[in-house]
């Protein structure tokens, strides 16, 4: 094999597998037989003209997702999404998220040497459920220091659902165990009184729940790098977005209740979430952070 194929064989096995320069730079050496005909850090210059960057490498699993079934889930909330701008349905995105008291780590400007450092406090945090109003921009969550479990799905679930008008309810989720718990006759029983349905996802699709946006911009791009304490955890994370604290707006305990047929089910330790309440998201609908276009 001629030197000259070297730039195509150094492309194609950077591409083909995680591997640092000087692991390219021996596998291109091994398939052309020959040494290598730069130095190995013009290779990694060449590497970066062509549009590679040395970074980590990342889990997934979207090997394993039909890919059939996304796109037919995809077009049918695409129509989903019209409708609901349109006023003729309420279309809900629902997930939960953990918020730690301590934020995530990330990459910051700083003074040379001198890198902001932030408390870590671990143990303390607020597990959240929430159900993303797509036309409406707005956010209705409920909050607790404990784990989520599938009686509060249901509890969440059914207060949203009666909250409603007269306009069927669409509920979009993904296939954790704790949405799946939910008996036939509550289904059944949303179905008949209130026009209610879920919606679920196929199996790795998050990109498909929009609520994930809100997640990664609240985490992320809204609250402040700063450690919270037990005292001031709900506060802070209700405040997260600029404007919001102004639309928050508290719904009565008494909307959280556990349909008759779940209650059975549980015990006094796994009734419904502490708190459920409401707030705009102050956003413009046509703002990326919750919609698509």
């Amino acid at each position: 094999m001629k030197p000259a194929t070297q730039p195509h064989e150094t492309l194609e096995t950077a591409r083909a597998e995680h591997l640092t320069l000087a692991q390219i730079a021996q596998r291109v050496q091994d398939a052309c037989g020959e040494p290598l005909a730069c130095r190995i850090e013009t290779l990694g210059e060449a590497l970066t003209r062509a549009g590679f960057s040395f970074k980590r490498a990342t889990a997934t699993r979207l090997k394993k997702r039909d890919e059939e079934e996304f796109a037919m889930k995809q077009a049918t909330l695409d129509k989903l999404q019209v409708a609901a701008r349109d006023g003729q349905c309420r279309l809900f995105y629902l997930d939960e998220a953990a918020f730690c008291a301590s934020p995530p780590v990330q990459r910051s400007w700083s003074p040379r040497g001198l890198p902001h450092a932030v408390e870590p406090n671990p143990h303390c945090r607020r597990n959240v459920l929430a159900a993303l109003n797509f036309a409406e921009n707005s956010l209705v969550y409920a909050a607790s220091a404990r784990t989520v479990k599938g009686p509060d799905v249901v509890g969440f679930l059914d207060a949203l659902i009666r909250l409603g008008d007269e306009r069927p309810t669409v509920i979009v989720l993904d296939n954790a165990s704790i949405r799946h718990s939910i008996d036939e006759a509550t289904l059944k029983r949303w179905f008949i009184d209130h026009k209610a349905l879920l919606f679920y996802l196929p199996p790795y699709s998050p990109e498909l729940n929009l609520i994930e946006i809100v997640w990664k911009h609240f985490k992320y791009h809204w609250r402040r790098f700063v450690t919270w304490t037990r005292e001031t955890i709900d506060e802070n994370w209700r405040n997260c977005s600029p404007d919001t604290a102004q639309n928050f707006k508290s719904i009565s305990r008494e909307h959280l209740t556990i349909p008759t047929a779940a209650r059975n089910r549980t015990s006094v330790e796994t009734s419904p979430l502490d708190s459920y309440s409401a707030f705009k998201a102050g956003n413009n609908r046509s703002n990326s952070r919750f919609t698509t276009s």
